[in-house]
């Protein structure tokens, strides 16, 4: 097992997270800009900063994902269960995000079930399924694509760019359980979860902007 220096992959979180400038600073209009939006009469969808949902939102994640790495099969687990609950109910709603969280889970859930099964990740006790930890992480994760990481929907490459960079640094941070190791070399098995990042996460974006256009016309009927 190759553990990663502590603390550095939560710390990289935080600043992906919350310390993004794109969403503490608004992007300013230009003229032209101006004039097109008016005139298609549609107002500009300009990065907005960072509300207190949003950042809520940043926490809730941090902390839920941190508990699932710490947990294993302990009460631990009741934290990320507590904050996929808070999300729903404070955040946003299980009618407009609730596919997106499952489907997310079940993309994750496969990944790394694939990941186990081929033999390049093992979990102690789990040699076809993916715990139920990693399954909640992903979890976790599916309730940020509307929120504290849609600056990162467009353009696809910014998802996949960063997919690429905070997959292994996730991993890394895994690989700290001693239940939990690549099969492969570290450097090695790091570049196969960055190349898998970059592929789900535009992938898990194209979800949340699905379920946004299919959950516009409910929202606008209520």
């Amino acid at each position: 097992m190759y553990p990663a220096p502590k603390g550095f992959a939560a710390t990289t979180m935080a600043i992906v997270f919350i310390g993004n400038p794109d969403q503490q600073r608004p992007l300013q209009p230009t003229d032209d800009s101006a004039r097109i939006a008016r005139h298609n009469h549609r107002p500009m969808e300009n990065i907005r900063p960072m509300t207190g949902k949003t950042l809520a939102n940043a926490l809730l994640f941090i902390v839920g994902w941190l508990a699932c790495v710490l947990a294993g099969h302990s009460f631990w687990l009741l934290i990320p269960g507590a904050a996929l609950l808070i999300h729903f109910c404070y955040i946003s709603s299980w009618a407009a995000e609730g596919k997106l969280v499952v489907s997310c889970m079940l993309v994750g859930t496969v990944l790394d079930s694939l990941m186990l099964q081929m033999g390049w990740l093992q979990v102690r006790g789990h040699e076809v399924l993916a715990p139920l930890w990693m399954m909640l992480g992903w979890a976790l994760l599916g309730t940020t694509l509307n929120h504290a990481l849609r600056w990162s929907a467009r353009p696809w490459w910014r998802a996949s760019l960063l997919g690429a960079i905070i997959g292994p640094l996730l991993y890394a941070a895994i690989m700290q359980r001693e239940d939990v190791s690549f099969t492969a070399e570290l450097r090695q098995g790091l570049l196969i979860v960055a190349l898998a990042w970059a592929i789900t996460l535009p992938l898990l974006h194209g979800f949340a902007q699905l379920y946004r256009k299919q959950h516009a016309p409910v929202r606008r009927r209520s």
